[in-house]
């Protein structure tokens, strides 16, 4: 996927994305181009880790909470167990 070779490879990493076991969610724009995409891979079979990444230009738009949204839906009874944020600290 060309969006995972667009971030720096630690980015890719944790995003989970060459991961996930389900059909992949996108947005598209520009042409072709993938500016985010979300899927989820189960754990325990009773929970879901949804992966998500937004091209680093495209970030701060409401695109990864667009595809995390389509990807699992607390409508097919899912329920949030909890968040993971990653951040990068400077040197």
């Amino acid at each position: 996927m060309a969006l995972l070779a667009s971030v720096p490879e630690h980015e890719a990493r944790e995003s989970g994305l060459d991961e996930v076991e389900s059909t992949v969610y996108v947005v598209v724009r520009d042409g072709p181009e993938v500016v985010a995409a979300a899927g989820y891979r189960t754990w325990l079979e009773s929970a879901a880790h949804v992966c998500v990444l937004t091209a680093p230009g495209r970030r701060g738009r409401g695109l990864a909470r667009a595809v995390a949204s389509a990807t699992v839906a607390r409508a097919l009874g899912f329920r949030e167990y909890g968040t993971q944020i990653s951040l990068r600290l400077g040197r």
